[in-house]
Order: C-alpha cells, then sequence, then structure tokens
C-alpha cells in the first residue's frame, strides 16, 4: 500500500487510551460496589491502560473531547501538563459537589481574604499526585478551588478545599485536606488526605503526620452539613488501686464545625454517630512504638524469651489500657509454657508478663510469642488490671485464643485453625483441672505454673498443689479483640 496516498483514518490512541480506562473503572466499580474513595479505583484503571503503551505515546487531539489552541502543539503524558482550563470527563459513580461546598468559609481563617487567595493558588500550582510513568493528578484552577475549611486547631493548621482533579481530560470531584503548623503560611500546607465529597469530613492530626515533631498534642477537626453527636474521650487515669476514671466530652459544633485539642499521650477515642458513615477511631497510642524490654527468664522459670517479641507484648499491653507507654523497665516475664505448642506457622509459647503503670497499679497480660522471633506477629490476648503491689506469687490468669478461618478468593473457608485455652496459677501449682462448657472436668500437669489445652470451650480453671489442694479458681477471659482494649477502659462499654 502507498501510504503517501492511503486516506484511511488511522485508529485514535487517545479514544482507544479512555475507552480503555473507562471500561476498567467501570469493571472496577460493578465488581466492588462499595462506596471506596474513586483516586484507588482510577489509579487501578489507569494502571491497566498505561501496560498498554509506551511512556512516550502522544496523545492526539479529539473533537469535541479536547482542543489544544496552540499550532501543531500535541500532548504528550509526562511532559506537557493537561490544562486546568480545559474540558473534562467525569469518571462515572463518583460525586457531586458536596453540602459543604456552600460558598462560605468556615475556620478562625475564614476572614482572611488573601490567605485564603494564597491558599488556592498554592493548590492550584502543586502536583497533587506524582505517578511511576511520569503523569500526574492535576488540580483545579485557582477560581475553582472552593475552602471549605481553614484554621488553627493547637499546635495544626488545617485546610479542607474540594474541585475537580484530573488526569488528562479525565475528572475526579475531590475533598483534598492541607495540612502544616500553627501560623504556617499558604505555601507551607502539606497535603494530607482526599475523599469523595461528603458532606461529613474527618481530619485528625497528630505529631507524627509530619517530617519533625511539633509538640505532643493531637487535634481533631469534624466537619458536617447536620448536627451530629460528636464524642471524644482522652485516655483514662488509673490510679494506685485500679480504679479508672474515664475523661469523655461531647463536643460542641460551632458553624458546623466541631474541634477539639487532644493533650492526652494515652489512645484517646473519636466516635462521630452518623449512622455508620463514619466510624470511631483511635488517636494516639502508636502500637508501633516499641520499650526498651531487654530478653528475659521466665521469673517461675523456664527458658529466656527474646526481647523483640517481649517488646510487642509490653507495647500492646500499654496500648490496650489506653496508657502512655513505659519503661522497659515496667514490664516483667512471669511465665512461660514449655514446650512451645505446634501451630501451622511455627511454635507459639503462651506467656504471661506484669506491666506497672506510674501509679503503680498493675495489668497481668496473658499472649503468646512466635517462633522465630519477627515472623507472625505476637499477640496479648488478655489482660487483668490490679492494684499496686509488690507480692506476684498469688497471681493467676485463664484466657482464651480463639480459632482462625482462612477464606479463599470466593470467600469460601478454605482452612481452619483451632483455638485454644492457656492459665497460669499461683506459685505452687502443678497441676490444673478445665471446667469446660458442658460440665465435663479434664486435668493437666503444668510446667513453671503455666499450661495449655487445645479445647477451647473451657469457661473456668482450678489450679492444684502438689497434694491435690486447691489453690485458687479463675475464670477465662475472653480474647481482646485486634485492636481492642482491656474491658475497663474501652470507650465502646462505656456507652
Amino acid at each position: 500500500m502507498n501510504t503517501t496516498t492511503d486516506r484511511t483514518p488511522l485508529p485514535d490512541p487517545l479514544m482507544n487510551q479512555l475507552r480503555s480506562v473507562l471500561d476498567a473503572v467501570e469493571a472496577e466499580q460493578a465488581a466492588a460496589p462499595s462506596p471506596t474513595p474513586p483516586w484507588e479505583r482510577i489509579q487501578a484503571g489507569m494502571g491497566r491502560a498505561r501496560r498498554h503503551r509506551r511512556r512516550a505515546r502522544v496523545m492526539r487531539v479529539c473533537a469535541g473531547l479536547l482542543a489544544v489552541s496552540a499550532t501543531g502543539a500535541a500532548v504528550v503524558t509526562g511532559v506537557v501538563p493537561y490544562p486546568s482550563l480545559a474540558p473534562t470527563v467525569a469518571i462515572p459513580g463518583t460525586a457531586g459537589k458536596s453540602a459543604l461546598d456552600d460558598g462560605h468559609t468556615r475556620g478562625s481563617l475564614a476572614g482572611d481574604a488573601d490567605w485564603l487567595r494564597a491558599l488556592r493558588e498554592q493548590v492550584a500550582h502543586s502536583e497533587t499526585s506524582n505517578e511511576s510513568g511520569g503523569e500526574f493528578w492535576g488540580p483545579p484552577a485557582a477560581r475553582n478551588i472552593s475552602v471549605i475549611y481553614a484554621g488553627d486547631i493547637g499546635a495544626y493548621r488545617v485546610a479542607l478545599v474540594e474541585g475537580d482533579w484530573h488526569w488528562g481530560p479525565i475528572a475526579s470531584r475531590q475533598q483534598v485536606w492541607f495540612q502544616a503548623p500553627a501560623g504556617s503560611s499558604a505555601a507551607e500546607m502539606e497535603k494530607g488526605g482526599n475523599n469523595e465529597p461528603t458532606d461529613l469530613a474527618v481530619s485528625v492530626l497528630s505529631p507524627s503526620n509530619f517530617g519533625e515533631p511539633i509538640g505532643d498534642s493531637s487535634a481533631v477537626v469534624v466537619i458536617s452539613a447536620t448536627a451530629l453527636p460528636v464524642r471524644l474521650e482522652e485516655s483514662p487515669s488509673i490510679d494506685a488501686r485500679g480504679k479508672v476514671v474515664r475523661r469523655s466530652k461531647t463536643l460542641r459544633r460551632t458553624d458546623g464545625v466541631y474541634t477539639a485539642v487532644v493533650t492526652s499521650a494515652g489512645p484517646s477515642y473519636l466516635s462521630v454517630n452518623a449512622s455508620g458513615s463514619y466510624p470511631s477511631q483511635t488517636i494516639g497510642g502508636n502500637r508501633e512504638q516499641q520499650p526498651g524490654v531487654p530478653a528475659q527468664t521466665p521469673a517461675r522459670g523456664g527458658a529466656i524469651q527474646p526481647a523483640e517479641s517481649l517488646q510487642s507484648l509490653a507495647a500492646l499491653t500499654w496500648a490496650m489500657t489506653r496508657q502512655p507507654m513505659g519503661d522497659g523497665a515496667d514490664f516483667r516475664l512471669l511465665a512461660a509454657e514449655s514446650p512451645a505448642r505446634p501451630e501451622v506457622e511455627g511454635p507459639v509459647t503462651a506467656v504471661v508478663g506484669l506491666v506497672t503503670l506510674p501509679s503503680g497499679a498493675r495489668v497481668l497480660s496473658a499472649g503468646e510469642i512466635h517462633h522465630p522471633a519477627g515472623g507472625v506477629p505476637d499477640w496479648v490476648n488478655a489482660c487483668r488490671l490490679l492494684p499496686a503491689g509488690d507480692d506476684d506469687a498469688d497471681l493467676s490468669i485463664a484466657w482464651h485464643r480463639p480459632g482462625t478461618s482462612t477464606n479463599g478468593a470466593d470467600g469460601q473457608v478454605v482452612s481452619t485453625k483451632p483455638g485454644w485455652t492457656a492459665a497460669m496459677g499461683p506459685v505452687g501449682t502443678v497441676r490444673v483441672q478445665w471446667i469446660h462448657r458442658n460440665g465435663e472436668i479434664t486435668s493437666q500437669a503444668t510446667s513453671n505454673t503455666i499450661t495449655g489445652t487445645d479445647r477451647d470451650d473451657v469457661t473456668s480453671v482450678r489450679f492444684l498443689d502438689k497434694d491435690g489442694a486447691v489453690l485458687g479458681t479463675t475464670r477465662v477471659l475472653a480474647a481482646i479483640d485486634q485492636d481492642g482494649f482491656l474491658p475497663e477502659v474501652d470507650p465502646e462499654k462505656a456507652k
């Protein structure tokens, strides 16, 4: 064929790309109709499209879809940004303008026209999300950015804006948070989270939001188009008797906004009653932080346990009691099961430790250590809050570790791991009696006052000495959920 005279239309790369992108997005949406943020859905669809083209493919002008007025100009992905004033195609299923985008700015900076203008310019000239191929999500023009909120809350400056972000000609309306230390200029504001436009927006700021800590406090801002019960419970205090004093307050709404500064060092709890549209959230109390607990031999005898595992147990115990992280010297290992329990993921040792709080009150912490250390995460299954004291010889605890199921791709259960029960008795315990739900009683020897059974239907445990005398009885504690709290300090149980 003579290509110099052939007039057959060539396939348009832009149209093929757009069809591929939109088909991918619609397929994602049909397969997972839950209201997840569009950012991830769009990124996934575009990732599929980009796999089928080379990085430097030229996007040609398509009539009725986009126009570039410069003579001979072409938009090259990753080279020339798609102009914010050009027409866009909305992603199917993305939300429209929220009720919060009503032309009214809330917050302490609402009257600072110069700062708000500078923020709009800052957002409009920023690249919100860079991608591996050189592409980026482009922000709206400054005149099309609505500032819903801007103000200082404690040590933080925070702003919420709304507008149409775009990747080339593909538009997605977003609410985007920006944050910086209090008193910052608009140019110093950094992007935080983003989401589809909603009538309820929530942001929690803490020192970990920034590269350099700006203090010990956190801040909360809730913006709602309608009045809602918003409750904040800061970490409780626990006195030497083990008595818990809770600190809960309902936040006051001003101009549609609820704000609070959180000063307590332990985990606090934010609850927004919005008919399930916003989940409750824990603030502070980093469970990933590790205290300096050394490797220890159990006080009641047995093999030394690794520092890495004991640090995890201690950190989880402080978090589950919603208390500030203590020092490694405040944790002591009392007992460790021997031999280790065989499990599919490797050997597991049931252990019991004792944490001393600043008031002198103590927390008896029961959990599991996985071997080798650093593999499967170690975990705390149950805790008991105790008054201050120097003698731990009479301490006992029994706990249940629930079984788990693994689901396949279609949701069917493909494997089941049974639960088990463990117990530590007072010093002198050489045998336990497991009292089962159906009234059955079974017996088992202990090693260094601790043992476990593969039965998960145990309701209480008796501890016997070498002569068969009963040293004590305790009920089996229910396992604490992942990211859960000791019942005495659980905000959900205070409602």
